[in-house]
């Protein structure tokens, strides 16, 4: 009785023995799985890594092409006013120089008027002198007022 229950007892730790190797087995089985599972996530993680790097790298390219872009159009804004003020200002010259010349075009007309009258002798009581003047005074005051309007237009 001994013996068998010996025998029992080393057949069951035997079976206890195959139970746990193949346990083992599994368990390292598994953990080789895991490992590769683990690996095959890591060269993922880089492939995903590298492709982030690569498009905020693009992204911030585009974005320093756009502040380039936006410079340059506040640049070429920045320009165009000032043609659009020297334009003005050239404008305004200019009409200045017409109204001026038509002054003095006014003023010679005016003095051969007044020579010619105190030539014929009349006192000039009946002659209106400052008529013409008056005229080249109030297109001139016409037109630096459009001036004025067309500035003001330019800016808004």
């Amino acid at each position: 009785m001994l013996e068998e229950n010996t025998m029992e007892r080393i057949m069951e730790r035997e079976q206890m023995l195959v139970n746990t190797n193949s346990m083992s087995e599994t368990i390292n089985s598994l953990r080789n799985t895991l490992e590769m599972d683990n690996f095959g996530l890591k060269k993922d993680m880089e492939v995903v890594m590298l492709s982030t790097c690569k498009h905020a790298m693009n992204v911030k390219n585009v974005l320093a092409k756009e502040q380039d872009a936006i410079k340059k159009c506040q640049a070429a804004d920045t320009d165009k006013r000032s043609f659009e003020e020297d334009l003005c200002t050239i404008k305004l010259k200019k009409t200045f120089t017409a109204a001026a010349r038509e002054s003095q075009q006014a003023s010679r007309l005016l003095m051969t008027c007044c020579v010619l009258v105190i030539a014929s002798g009349n006192s000039g009581s009946s002659f209106h002198l400052c008529s013409p003047t008056d005229k080249v005074k109030q297109r001139f005051q016409q037109q630096a007022e459009s001036v004025k309007v067309e500035r003001e237009q330019l800016r808004v």
